[in-house]
């Protein structure tokens, strides 16, 4: 036989308001966690591509004319990363500004490169493949992840 729990709730409307509370505490530390999430993986990303400039680009690029960096070695070979040859570049990897809610009620928030410029996008794609700078970015902040979460987690239940 089964047991049976029966019982009246008195104060229906007190329940429904602590349960919107602790969704919407939920929901703040969730935006708060992406915010941080997208912040930390777009820095590391950014931190790849700083320093001096790797090599010089002597010579016409995808319909551009010649360019010479300076600082650079005429004789260094394309080794060593993708330097700081195009701030366009660099300012093209961008992160969410705010996380949005999808129709399940989940929230997402992005980290990309590109811009509308193809050349630029072509340029991402080269240096991409050669060098990546973009995988070694997200790997550098994976570490640092679960903690935001932790810590986002533990804010809003605590509350």
């Amino acid at each position: 036989m089964a047991d049976e729990i029966t019982g009246v709730i008195s104060s229906a409307d007190r329940v429904q308001a602590e349960l919107q509370r602790i969704q919407k505490n939920v929901d703040k530390a969730t935006q708060s966690a992406l915010k941080k999430v997208t912040g930390k993986v777009r820095a590391g990303i950014k931190s790849g591509m700083r320093g001096k400039p790797r090599w010089t680009h002597r010579g016409a690029w995808n319909g551009r004319p010649a360019l010479d960096l300076e600082g650079g070695s005429r004789k260094n070979p394309h080794a060593g990363g993708p330097g700081r040859f195009s701030g366009a570049l660099m300012a093209s990897v961008k992160a969410s500004k705010r996380p949005k809610k999808n129709a399940e009620g989940e929230y997402s928030a992005v980290v990309m490169g590109g811009t509308k410029n193809k050349a630029v996008n072509a340029y991402k794609r080269k240096v991409e493949g050669k060098y990546p700078y973009f995988k070694t970015g997200v790997d550098k902040a994976m570490p640092q992840l679960p903690e935001i979460w932790e810590q986002a987690w533990s804010k809003a239940t605590n509350k």
